[in-house]
């Protein structure tokens, strides 16, 4: 079922571009092998390296975009012929859960600013939160993905994905896959996906209630 539904985003966003000045939503969760990129290109069986970002990240109760990101809680899928093997937080960071598909963390990571020209998500302000090992023994794997969801266990926002400000008490924020919906993989392999923003916030977060 995972698999259809990627196949069906697939085609959804394949007809999708990103407009020009659209909005920008706060706290947007990206998935790729850098900061240009949410594509991995992997036509070969082995072990490939990919980045965790959160984009824009904003304190809702505030307004305020984060500084320190304190923590964050959410899950990954990966489609067929693909698993996680292995995930590495940045220093001082611990994930409270050992599974290598779900992030219980609690920490302090900085926000970074993008300097020169911006990538092709269009911030210029993030945070690094893991860099993961997927890996596949398929010969000449197909198209596939990642996705996001809320904190398998009781997640800390009822039906988020969240990060806490450490410069606010901790205070609890949603984040939200990149790409509008929980359906819709935030990362392709061997496949293309575009965020899509041509959503108002206040859609946006209709979706989520």
């Amino acid at each position: 079922m995972r698999y259809r539904h990627f196949l069906i985003a697939l085609t959804l966003l394949a007809a999708t571009t990103a407009p020009a000045g659209a909005i920008t939503w706060p706290g947007e969760i990206v998935l790729g092998p850098d900061l240009s990129s949410n594509t991995l290109e992997a036509w070969t069986p082995g072990l490939y390296e990919i980045q965790l970002f959160v984009w824009n990240p904003t304190n809702e109760h505030t307004g305020d975009p984060i500084q320190n990101v304190g923590g964050f809680e959410l899950n990954l899928s990966l489609t067929e012929e693909w698993f996680f093997q292995s995930i590495e937080l940045p220093p001082g960071v611990i994930d409270f859960d050992a599974a290598t598909d779900a992030f219980y963390c609690a920490g302090q990571i900085p926000v970074q600013t993008v300097t020169g020209s911006s990538p092709g998500w269009g911030y210029e302000r993030y945070a690094h939160l893991a860099t993961i090992t997927v890996g596949t023994f398929v010969e000449s794997p197909g198209y596939g993905g990642i996705y996001v969801a809320p904190y398998w266990r009781i997640p800390s926002i009822p039906g988020h994905m969240a990060i806490t400000d450490a410069d606010d008490e901790y205070s609890l924020s949603p984040v939200y896959p990149a790409t509008g919906s929980y359906e819709w993989p935030v990362m392709g392999i061997n496949a293309w996906v575009v965020p899509e923003r041509d959503t108002s916030w206040s859609e946006l977060k209709a979706l989520y209630r």
